[in-house]
């Protein structure tokens, strides 16, 4: 599904790293730099202009997950 965000506003994502017990639990979160959102090293994304876009977590060992937020006015 797409996740809708107004613009303005923030979203917190969440990433679960499996095991629990990984030596490395660290995710790194990415987004196109379009304008569309920022997302920050936690995972708050931040609306900022009307579209559509990916929003990437990706562990330490290469493995991903994205969403689809589509931002409105």
């Amino acid at each position: 599904g797409i996740i809708t965000l107004r613009r303005g506003k923030t979203l917190q994502l969440t990433a679960a790293v499996a095991p629990a017990n990984a030596t490395n639990p660290a995710v790194t979160w990415s987004c196109p730099s379009n304008g569309v959102v920022s997302v920050d090293s936690s995972g708050k994304v931040s609306g900022l202009k009307a579209g559509i876009v990916t929003v990437t977590a990706t562990s330490s060992n290469g493995l991903s997950h994205s969403v689809i937020i589509r931002v409105t006015a």
